[in-house]
């Protein structure tokens, strides 16, 4: 029963880090928004640092993905699982 308690008092923990962790950066201006706690993705709710990763995942189109996939392969990299051809022309998310 002890064993029991304490996992459930673990998982319970971590979910809560997880959710403070999302939540952890907020615009400042937008950081009492209920809003923004539900919906911490939402662009206007983002504070600096989910806006700069959320830039340069921006600047990976799909060109530029295909581009840097066929240099890497040419390279001589042909042995990792990216440079088979299925996953070479794969756009999944774009």
């Amino acid at each position: 029963m002890k064993k029991l308690l304490l996992t459930c008092a673990i998982t319970c923990a971590a979910f809560t880090g997880i959710a403070t962790a999302s939540y952890a950066d907020v615009s400042e201006s937008m950081k009492n928004s209920k809003y923004c706690v539900d919906n911490a993705m939402d662009v206007i709710c983002m504070g600096p640092e989910s806006l700069a990763m959320r830039a340069k995942m921006m600047e990976m189109t799909k060109d530029k993905a295909m581009e840097s996939r066929s240099m890497y392969c040419r390279d001589g990299q042909a042995q990792d699982p990216i440079c088979e051809e299925k996953m070479m022309k794969d756009s999944t998310g774009y």
